[in-house]
């Protein structure tokens, strides 16, 4: 909806992702190799007065399958082009019937590299993960149920590739170094679950640790390899979240209010431009060595929030809702250039401490007009914190300040033919002031963070049918203007008002059609489309409009199904990000070409 989703270092994110009612921190940390679930959802525009987190441009809420209380297993595993191989294993049983239940579920995807390197003459860029999650669920009454979830992921993927936007083979590279990507995460939260006479009370208590390592070789100017990318950070996030809210069954008046707490530290313990002898000279530099950002940010965010639900009349509901949400937050950041004999101090070291508090409202009705259709319209405010840029070196730059956005939204939601048909419609109009801007430096890196005010408003219009039995279709199509309105890059000096946002396609589709026969065969097309996109603020770097088209076709048994499938199915290239280096040249990181295999499951 006009907002990009990314975030940077403590920064918070626009788009909140939830994982079993757990909060996801840095965007870069993100680990949606997700297995074993249940139900994604997805809500759009600001939530935060019913989610912990305040998250501005929406919510995507994943639940995974609950332990259950009958023996449940499930097998999946699958091959392809690219050595593509996966396995899935989930399994649940009650160790005390009725009371105590468990689940186990385990993940593991990899494949091997897409681009052709010429420098070390083999394939680059693979991909290798292992996921895994153990939850526990009591229930010693009705009343009563606590639940605790652990997972972990570990990725060990290939260094992103870069490569010209007009190549004739953008899968080729000439990079003097392979590097990596890699992500290791693990989570742990207890929930408390109670329900009272007129009420539910809920505690939910999660820890997430993260860390990630990086080596990124050169490849603006491969095979000299005059420069390579270090970085090693760390993420420690603590939350707590408590709810007191309206029985399920509670129709006419429906109620929340709750309190948050947030701890987060981000360790940056190296974030390094190594550079060559090579690249030293080319630089300008005295001699090889590591111009590093040594940084330690912590910041800590308590908010109460509630909404209020009521319907005066069958047809009318009427709802409001406020957050108060305020955090502390500090900056301890040393900037040294290393070499294997000496460190220099670059810039003077810098501590510095600051902090937010703001008053968040929301409100709205619906109105039904019918069993069938449902008009609705809302007002929201939606919130990102200030903070501090750790790479930035001078004053005017370090703080970037806090994102305040209006959201406005109108919209219809019907269906038809005794839920057959299903169609939607909404217009929406964000007006935000301090639109947090990400500034890539000259090698497209994530830098900094800048301060905007913007504009996007947009359409979008949903589609569902079962077109006849067995034979569903799904289609959507989405509009939005997105611009700024007051913009000067600090990095440069440029005005770049009335640009378009950065990472924001100006059209989104999407195409569905599923068939599953009472025999078993079982078939199913996805188009996606995406219109203009650019890549940065002064409108350089952009992808044209393109549709990707995936194809998925099978045969399936009550218990067993084996399916064949391809993504990309035409090859389309495309770049998802990209920067001008050198100008006017565009650089980018490509998408998967086509892919392909076999995946078989059973379920006992």
């Amino acid at each position: 909806r006009g907002l990009n989703s990314f975030n940077f270092r403590v920064s918070q994110g626009s788009v909140g992702y939830y994982v079993d009612d757990v909060p996801l921190d840095y965007g870069g940390f993100l680990d949606l190799g997700l297995l074993d679930l249940e139900q994604v959802e997805v809500l759009r525009g600001p939530q935060s007065t019913l989610y912990g987190r305040s998250s501005p441009a929406g919510v995507v809420n994943i639940t995974s399958r609950p332990p259950t209380n009958v023996s449940e297993l499930r097998i999946a595993g699958g091959y392809g082009n690219y050595n593509f191989r996966e396995a899935q294993l989930s399994y649940s049983n009650a160790i005390i019937p009725d009371q105590l239940a468990f689940r186990l579920a385990g993940a593991y995807r990899a494949r091997d590299g897409v681009f052709d390197n010429e420098t070390l003459n083999r394939t680059v860029g693979e991909q290798e993960k292992l996921l895994g999650r153990a939850q526990l669920l009591w229930t010693p009454s009705p009343e009563w149920s606590v639940s605790f979830n652990t997972y972990f992921n570990d990725t060990d993927d290939g260094d992103p590739v870069f490569t010209r936007q007009d190549a004739e083979d953008p899968f080729e590279t000439l990079k003097a170094v392979d590097g990596f990507v890699r992500l290791n995460t693990n989570t742990q939260a207890l929930r408390v679950g109670y329900n009272g006479t007129g009420f539910r009370a809920t505690s939910i208590t999660a820890r997430r640790f993260s860390n990630q390592e990086v080596l990124s070789g050169d490849s603006i100017s491969p095979p000299l390899d005059l420069a390579r990318g270090v970085s090693d950070l760390d993420s420690t996030v603590w939350t707590q979240e408590i709810r007191l809210q309206s029985p399920e069954n509670a129709e006419r008046f429906k109620w929340l209010i709750a309190a948050y707490y947030e701890s987060r530290r981000f360790d940056t313990k190296n974030n390094a431009s190594e550079f060559t002898a090579l690249g030293a000279d080319f630089f300008g530099l005295p001699s090889a060595g590591q111009d590093r950002v040594i940084a330690e940010q912590e910041r800590d965010t308590y908010a109460v929030f509630g909404q209020i639900d009521y319907k005066p009349t069958e047809p009318l509901n009427l709802f409001v809702g406020l957050r108060y949400e305020t955090s502390n937050y500090d900056l301890d950041r040393l900037r040294i250039f290393e070499t294997a004999d000496s460190v220099t101090v670059s810039s003077p070291r810098i501590q510095a401490e600051d902090s937010d508090n703001e008053i968040i409202p929301r409100f709205g009705l619906q109105y039904r007009f019918s069993r069938n259709v449902m008009a609705y319209g809302t007002i929201a405010k939606g919130y990102r914190p200030s903070g501090f840029n750790d790479s930035a070196d001078t004053p005017d730059t370090r703080r970037y300040q806090e994102e305040e956005t209006w959201t406005y939204e109108v919209g219809v939601k019907s269906s038809w033919f005794d839920d057959r048909l299903t169609a939607n419609f909404s217009f929406f109009h964000n007006d935000v002031d301090g639109y947090q801007v990400l500034l890539v430096d000259d090698f497209g890196i994530f830098r900094n963070v800048a301060s905007a005010d913007l504009n996007a408003t947009g359409v979008e219009f949903e589609l569902g049918a079962q077109v006849a039995r067995g034979l569903d279709l799904t289609a959507a199509i989405g509009y939005v203007d997105s611009r700024f309105t007051r913009y000067i890059n600090p990095l440069v000096g440029s005005d770049f008002s009335d640009n378009r946002a950065p990472y924001v396609p100006d059209v989104t589709y999407n195409l569905g059609l599923q068939y599953r026969s009472p025999g078993g065969i079982f078939a199913r097309a996805e188009l996606s489309g995406y219109g203009t996109t650019y890549f940065d603020d002064a409108n350089q770097a952009r992808q044209a409009p393109f549709a990707l088209v995936n194809l998925r076709l099978g045969y399936e048994w009550p218990n067993y199904g084996i399916y064949v499938f391809a993504n990309n199915l035409f090859d389309t290239r495309y770049i998802t990000s990209g920067f001008q280096f050198p100008p006017p040249i565009v650089t980018g990181g490509f998408g998967e070409p086509v892919t392909y295999g076999f995946q078989v499951r059973a379920n006992f």
